[in-house]
């Protein structure tokens, strides 16, 4: 009985916490992210996010980073943006190894990386991104045999080229 009064009392005061401590972390990777005026963000409206942590009054579900200046380096905080649904990496320095910072987003569906230094090294970290369902790589160096393997990984893919 004491577990049960414990787990009504201390359950929804552990999940609010929780849920503060990740807007907390999402907040901190947004600013990260905005240093350069040319990144875009958007965000989802979350209600609890608004009374948990005033300055951001939801998820972020889409970043555009913009700047040609972007490298692996700066995608680590990406991690951190779970509710991220699409990415526009276009023509930035990013490359295959910056990708691995991707393997967290779990609810990507869409995904630029058009003029990058992609090839199809870095198609092996797209593969596990199961909800993606558009992947730009046009003027990349990714070859025809690396999109037929891709595409047999995600079938509903659509690979724009």
């Amino acid at each position: 009985m004491l577990a049960v009064v414990t787990l009504i009392c201390v359950g929804p005061g552990g999940y609010l916490v929780y849920q503060q401590r990740l807007a907390q972390r999402e907040e901190e990777a947004v600013k990260t992210l905005s240093q350069s005026p040319a990144n875009q963000i958007y965000t989802r409206p979350h209600w609890l996010r608004t009374l948990l942590a005033r300055r951001t009054a939801g998820h972020v579900v889409g970043i555009g980073l913009r700047s040609r200046e972007t490298q692996d380096s700066d995608l680590p905080p990406l991690a951190e943006l779970s509710e991220l649904v699409w990415l526009d990496l276009t023509d930035t320095k990013v490359t295959d190894q910056g990708l691995v910072h991707l393997a967290g987003l779990t609810k990507l569906e869409r995904l630029r990386l058009d003029e990058t230094e992609m090839s199809d090294a870095g198609l092996v970290h797209l593969a596990k991104l199961k909800r993606l369902t558009m992947v730009n790589l046009y003027r990349t160096r990714v070859t025809d045999e690396g999109v037929k393997k891709l595409q047999a990984a995600l079938p509903n893919l659509d690979i724009i080229r």
